[in-house]
């Protein structure tokens, strides 16, 4: 007879949510702040569409001349690294394009600003 901790069998592996390993629990809080990220990130590229105004001032930093044209792609861009960053099987791709992009968009500004 086994002896019984907090009323279970210490030899038996635990069930439900308690079960779960440490890093598996953590990449669940992992996903799911990607999948919200995700979310946000494609709802901002679709703001470059809705409101192309409110991205002026921010995108002409980077992208002086054709700023019009440049917040239509950048919208674009980050609508569909938004989406691949929501989606499950697209989240790594998505990782490495939102890394990629946010470089990208770093040096571009930093060129412009000297």
């Amino acid at each position: 007879m086994a002896l019984s901790v907090q009323g279970r069998d210490p030899l038996k592996p635990p069930q439900g949510a308690a079960a779960r390993p440490r890093s598996l629990a953590l990449a669940a809080v992992s996903a799911r702040a990607l999948r919200t990220a995700g979310l946000v990130l494609a709802a901002t590229g679709a703001a470059h569409f809705a409101a192309p105004k409110a991205f002026v001032p921010i995108t002409k930093v980077a992208f002086p001349e054709n700023t019009r044209a440049w917040i239509q792609r950048n919208g674009a861009t980050e609508l569909a690294l938004g989406v691949a960053l929501a989606v499950d099987r697209t989240r790594r791709a998505g990782l490495v394009g939102a890394a990629a992009y946010t470089a990208w968009l770093g040096a571009r500004a930093a060129k412009n600003l000297r």
